[in-house]
């Protein structure tokens, strides 16, 4: 590994931290942080579907109505059951994503300069499973 210009080496692991249950209170006025919480709850959606073995599925997964500014979530699916053949692009660009599928988990973090209401760019994105078992989306997805 190359030395920085300062001559160290780049030997670190990052932890990604937050408040995960929502126990910190505001911070205090003047520091310069913003309230990112929305004032009504944002929801992600999809239609639930039975499929049976060797089935097809494309699974548009839409935001409800309202702006989003920001948007960080995992999706998981149940790899016994369905087979993540494509991730189309939607609000959330492809670039914008990560796929585990040893551990059918499908994660996404976007961002945007100003708000977009979520009305003009409703499908997140679009799901390409192909089904190993006869099941019902209900039941594969978390």
């Amino acid at each position: 590994m190359a030395p920085c210009a300062n001559g160290y080496k780049h030997d670190f692991i990052a932890i990604k931290t937050g408040d995960v249950n929502g126990t910190i209170g505001k911070a205090p006025k003047g520091d310069g942080t913003e309230d990112r919480s929305a004032a009504t709850a944002f929801a992600l959606q999809v239609q639930n579907k039975t499929f049976r073995t060797g089935d097809v599925l494309r699974v548009p997964v839409e935001a409800t109505a309202g702006e989003l500014s920001a948007l960080q979530f995992t999706l998981a699916f149940n790899t016994g059951v369905l087979h993540l053949d494509n991730l189309e692009a939607g609000l959330v660009s492809t670039a914008q994503t990560a796929v585990f599928e040893e551990s059918g988990k499908i994660t996404a973090a976007w961002y945007a300069n100003s708000k977009k209401t979520a009305a003009t760019s409703k499908t997140v994105f679009t799901l390409v499973f192909r089904a190993l078992a006869d099941g019902s989306l209900a039941e594969a997805l978390d």
